[in-house]
């Protein structure tokens, strides 16, 4: 990642706001350090924090985590603000946690850390992904005879999501130029790319799915059967042939992605879920 960096005395300081990988930033605010202050080494920094030399240079590597024991003897050192620290730590926990409430924490601390500085893309595309109806909203502006208004969309989704909650989710759309009103009055959808490499975007999206998948349990009792196409296959094969279906799976999603673009009358928003899970634990390398 190329992070964005400010000046500060001419010197090159990184902001730690535009970062989504603790690993990164730790490696460009060492080599910082090292360029502001000619007294800095890591081997300074790891006797003073009582840690092993060598291990913040495995961490950057990958192949070491970064405690919150090992974060807090370092801080004192790092030379950052309270809320740099803070936002640190809550990187460090989103990457690393084992725990999806856990991570989904740390990005909440991010975002209140954020609260008085502009956004960045990334807490930008978790909050698109944060409601599935503002998900459907945008791709309903597709749809012929599209309005703008809460209570033509209202009518419109097939779960009941609030006036005002539609209300917020056109604001924020518009806001963050995921739809675009045109000066004839017309609404339309923005090419806007979302991050999909960042640890953000991959907690976003799996509370995404989480939602599409609770809507789709929800359809077989509230939508017709004709409406819908919900199917499913339990089987056991080897870890090679489940290389296979995962690559089955991707196959399909090209097809759907190629079907969108030669659809030219459209009438109807929908979500296809595309599942692969293990039923049984892995032991020994084997599924028991």
């Amino acid at each position: 990642m190329a992070a964005r960096k400010f000046k500060t005395n001419e010197i090159l300081r990184p902001d730690i706001y535009k970062y989504h990988e603790y690993r990164v930033f730790l490696k460009d605010w060492l080599d910082f350090l090292k360029s502001s202050q000619p007294d800095f080494s890591t081997r300074q920094l790891s006797a003073k924090s009582g840690i092993a030399v060598g291990y913040l240079n495995m961490v950057i590597k990958g192949s070491r985590n970064l405690s919150e024991k090992v974060i807090y003897k370092m801080l004192p050192y790092l030379g950052l603000v309270s809320t740099e620290a803070e936002y640190l730590s809550a990187l460090v926990r989103l990457s690393d946690s084992k725990t999806q409430q856990t991570r989904l924490h740390a990005l909440s601390k991010m975002q209140t850390l954020h609260s008085s500085r502009e956004k960045p893309k990334e807490l930008e595309v978790h909050k698109y992904l944060s409601k599935w109806h503002y998900v459907a909203i945008r791709e309903m502006v597709t749809l012929p005879g599209f309005k703008l208004q809460p209570d033509w969309i209202s009518q419109r989704l097939q779960k009941p999501v609030t006036l005002k909650e539609i209300s917020e989710a056109i604001q924020f759309l518009k806001s963050a130029d995921f739809i675009r009103e045109m000066t004839d009055g017309s609404v339309v959808q923005t090419q806007k790319q979302l991050d999909c490499f960042s640890g953000i975007y991959r907690l976003s999206l799996a509370e995404f799915h989480k939602q599409m998948v609770s809507l789709a349990a929800e359809s077989i009792d509230n939508v017709p059967r004709e409406d819908r196409n919900i199917l499913g296959h339990t089987f056991a094969v080897d870890e090679k042939s489940f290389e296979k279906v995962k690559s089955l799976l991707d196959q399909l999603q090209r097809s759907l992605i190629e079907l969108e673009a030669e659809s030219s009358g459209r009438t109807r928003v929908y979500h296809v879920e595309m599942l692969a899970f293990p039923l049984t634990k892995k032991v020994a390398g084997r599924d028991e």
